[in-house]
């Protein structure tokens, strides 16, 4: 979903508790809520998360954005 201004927020991770490892399993993949959560997806639900190739999210990420303009001018 596009990122607006109105969402952010600061957030700064705790450095020294912090130790990224790779994992096999997903490496070269991104982690995709399939119902994006301001459309009303869930984050904690299993059945809402799945792991994509780069090119899966690049055509997902195109599809939400205009899915999101379409609702956004239908409400204007």
């Amino acid at each position: 979903m596009p990122l607006t201004n109105d969402r952010l927020d600061h957030y700064e991770f705790p450095i020294e508790n912090l130790r990224l490892e790779v994992d096999p399993a997903v490496a070269g993949r991104v982690k995709w809520y399939v119902t994006p959560l301001i459309m009303g997806g869930s984050p904690t639900d299993e059945k809402n998360m799945t792991w994509l190739s780069y090119g899966e999210h690049m055509q997902l990420v195109r599809w939400w954005n205009a899915k999101y303009q379409e609702l956004k001018e239908k409400d204007a």
